[in-house]
């Protein structure tokens, strides 16, 4: 799944730049980062202080290649990263923002992610979700994630038409997310 471009990867990076005072200064971190889209992105606006990409070990070779082919080296980095380990020793958490895009689509990565958005963040922490359903189940991820973090919806607007069909938005929607002091 890690080398497949999502919509809502589309539509988040389109967030960002448009509105790139949300990770201006900040340390950012993307989970599941797949292709890297949205954390490359994210790292070559210009104000943003550093980003780190994540993703399971087989797909890392490709986000460490598209780091250095797009000259990032500087302000991105890549590290493995498998939901639900034990990781605050491993990362400077907390983060300032953390991005998720399309990572809810496999039940049993639910509670790992979670898990993970919890050791990663503080009440302080954007988390910027982009996501389009696409498992009947998935409201038991939104259930569990509201037990701790509160969930606001983002509301789309034409800068996210730029990046992608509009028939293709119809249905992704982005979420700006905060852990419960």
């Amino acid at each position: 799944i890690g080398g497949k471009l999502w919509d809502s990867s589309l539509i988040l990076t389109a967030y960002l730049a448009a509105h790139p005072a949300v990770v201006s200064g900040k340390h950012v971190i993307e989970l599941g980062s797949g292709l890297g889209l949205v954390g490359l992105a994210c790292a070559s606006l210009p104000a943003v202080a550093s980003v780190v990409l994540t993703d399971i070990d087989d797909v890392v070779p490709l986000l460490e290649y598209n780091v250095r082919l797009n000259d990032l080296s500087d302000k991105a980095s890549v590290k493995p990263l498998w939901w639900g380990t034990s990781i605050q020793h491993l990362f400077n958490a907390p983060y300032d923002v953390v991005l998720l895009s399309d990572v809810v689509y496999d039940p049993f990565g639910y509670e790992p992610l979670v898990a993970s958005l919890r050791d990663l963040t503080s009440p302080d922490t954007t988390i910027l979700m982009g996501h389009r359903s696409r498992h009947p189940q998935e409201k038991q991820f939104f259930d569990s994630l509201q037990l701790e973090f509160t969930l606001t919806s983002i509301p789309l607007d034409e800068s996210s038409a730029v990046w992608a069909h509009p028939s293709r938005m119809a249905d992704v929607k982005l979420f700006s997310i905060r852990k419960k002091a």
